[in-house]
């Protein structure tokens, strides 16, 4: 089933197909730029003409697929996820690769934290959040005590400690029980402190 991620070519969030649908399009699209080949070489049109001008198989199977009535067959070829790495913990947006070792979109890498007080909308939506960029186990504990054995104790995820922190936004606007923000900075600066790494607090633009 496809998932939708944000094409970062272009520029908004499309229907992302997997390996076993990407394999029913393929044959097609290859065979629409054949076509447009012919098409171009005959007429002498533009590639836009050209594609303007046919109907094309592949765009119909996606749509079919996606329920996405994708045009121009071209933008096709990036729109499956085996070309890409897995999602980012922060973000959620795709790595750019297979390969990548860092996120393009917000810039997190392994070990690094960015909690966006503003962003957050209940204490466990900021569990959610920062347990995908530490990598937590399943098994972690959603509480302060459990953070505090993560990030200053150690031993538990892959990704640290030592971590590098990023804080944005106003603490006031985090959604979160009274205290529990500086509680969370505490710990932050806390694990910095014992294991090394970074910590920045920064108002978001």
């Amino acid at each position: 089933m496809p998932k939708t991620y944000y094409c970062w070519r272009c520029k908004m969030p499309i229907p992302f197909l997997t390996r076993d649908e990407w394999e029913q399009v393929h044959p097609l699209l290859v065979t629409d730029f054949e076509r447009i080949k012919s098409h171009r070489l005959k007429d002498g049109e533009t590639l836009s003409s050209a594609i303007a001008a046919l109907r094309h198989g592949a765009c119909e199977r996606y749509a079919q697929i996606t329920g996405f009535a994708e045009t121009n067959p071209n933008a096709l070829w990036h729109h499956h996820l085996d070309i890409y790495g897995p999602e980012c913990p922060a973000c959620g947006h795709l790595f750019r690769t297979p390969k990548a070792s860092f996120c393009a979109n917000c810039g997190w890498r392994a070990g690094h934290i960015h909690i966006d007080w503003m962003e957050i909308s209940s204490l466990d939506d900021f569990y959610r959040r920062v347990f995908r960029q530490m990598e937590a186990p399943a098994w972690h504990g959603a509480n302060l005590d459990a953070l505090y054995d993560s990030w200053v104790t150690g031993g538990i995820c892959p990704t640290g400690p030592p971590f590098e922190f990023r804080f944005t936004s106003q603490i006031a606007d985090a959604r979160l029980p009274a205290g529990v923000a500086g509680v969370i900075l505490e710990t932050a600066g806390r694990s910095v402190a014992e294991n090394g790494g970074t910590i920045k607090i920064a108002e978001a633009p």
